[in-house]
């Protein structure tokens, strides 16, 4: 589904500067809070920015998780706006990094006064965890979810709002969530005030999310003006910017890549 579209007829001629395509870029996002949800967010954001840049005409894709990266394998979608690398992702897509962030144990009850570790969740097997479905949690979070996994304690939610609701419901115990995805959602389902959220990952345990580009849609040398191009945004305060638009300034200073 086609949700928004940018037009530029201007062509890119610097040399430095990406050329713009003949076409619209079809630009895909998903759902899920403060990266997209209703319309508006920080990949539409990005995706005007670049627009604006490189005076190229995108067309912003809303698809599912699962469908998207198959999209990118196969042509049919050429950027992503929240892409995170993967040894297999990395077969058919160049990855320019925009942010850093680690994923938070959320509750709507309090947990043990004394609660600091994932392995506390470990050693009680009442405990049972939500995650979003096809999403990567980590280098820190991932061997937990795989014993979990095998264990029985860990319930996927297809997006977002099904998460929260589903921890409303006490399906599970806990979720497992990015700060930018549950904060808008939450204060949707009034449930922004109850939740309670704890940040256990050691410090530099999180992982990199950014602009994803399709090899079937660009050369090499091409990918790599569009990688230029993102690092100026981070040089030029850009990327923090647009964060502190939907985070709290201290927050945007730590999820934006110095």
């Amino acid at each position: 589904m086609i949700f928004i579209i940018f037009f530029h007829t201007q062509r890119a001629v610097s040399a430095d500067i990406p050329v713009c395509p003949a076409r619209a870029i079809r630009y895909a996002v998903f759902d899920s809070g403060y990266y997209f949800h209703n319309g508006k967010g920080m990949d539409v954001d990005i995706a005007n920015e670049l627009s604006a840049r490189t005076q190229c005409k995108f067309d912003i894709v809303v698809l599912p998780i699962a469908r998207l990266w198959a999209e990118v394998q196969n042509g049919k979608v050429d950027m992503v706006g929240t892409g995170v690398r993967t040894a297999e992702r990395e077969k058919y897509a160049y990855f320019f990094n925009l942010r850093y962030s680690t994923p938070y144990i959320v509750a709507m009850t309090p947990l043990p006064k004394n609660f600091v570790s994932m392995e506390q969740i470990m050693s009680d097997p009442t405990i049972t965890i939500g995650v979003q479905r096809q999403f990567d949690h980590g280098v820190f979070f991932n061997p937990f979810l795989e014993q979990l996994r095998e264990a029985n304690r860990v319930i996927e939610a297809a997006d977002t709002e099904a998460l929260l609701k589903m921890l409303v419901a006490k399906r599970f115990s806990v979720a497992l969530i990015y700060p930018m995805s549950y904060r808008p959602i939450a204060k949707e389902l009034k449930i922004d005030q109850t939740l309670i959220a704890y940040d256990v990952s050691p410090p530099n345990t999180g992982k990199y999310g950014g602009l994803a580009l399709s090899m079937q849609s660009f050369s090499a040398s091409e990918a790599e003006k569009w990688g230029s191009l993102v690092s100026k945004m981070h040089k030029d305060g850009t990327v923090r910017k647009i964060l502190s638009n939907y985070l709290p300034e201290q927050e945007a200073r730590k999820i934006a890549i110095p």
